[in-house]
């Protein structure tokens, strides 16, 4: 197994043992100046994410890397996802149903911005509601996606 490979692992294992999922996680392997950026969620019972969850999160994570003692030294970034995260399929869209979004995407050819609640969400599209009116946005044509509080 690779060392980053490796990294990842404990990256996942500290998610399990401290109760939060991974949204996104990057490495950069600099000798004792590696940078390791977590993003932690909580998908279960979909409460933000605080302060508190970082730390927590944090030290599960520094506690497995100088276990293993596999990097010199290291810089740990770990925040939640934020407040306009992405929304990147068919899960998040319904997780976040009736939030208001902002969605890029692509139709005949053209690229169109799209704001609005996140409607009706189906197995092919999404449904984004825009006041009275709805449009209906193919998962495949959408190019972005986030929230827009």
């Amino acid at each position: 197994m690779s060392l980053k490979e490796e990294i990842f692992k404990l990256i996942n294992l500290a998610a399990e043992d401290s109760g939060y999922d991974i949204y996104e996680a990057s490495l950069f392997l600099k000798g004792d100046k590696t940078r390791i950026i977590v993003r932690i969620d909580r998908i279960k019972d979909n409460t933000p994410i605080s302060h508190r969850d970082c730390e927590i999160y944090s030290q599960s994570l520094s506690r497995l890397l100088d276990e293993k003692d596999l990097l010199p030294g290291y810089f740990l970034e770990i925040s939640s996802p934020g407040i306009n995260r992405k929304v990147r399929d068919k899960g998040e869209f319904l997780r976040f149903r009736g939030c208001p979004v902002k969605i890029v995407y692509e139709y005949d050819g053209r690229q169109l911005t799209c704001k609005g609640l996140i409607g009706l969400v189906e197995d092919d599209c999404v449904e984004i509601e825009l006041g009275s009116d709805k449009v209906k946005i193919n998962y495949n044509s959408i190019i972005n996606a986030n929230l827009d509080y």
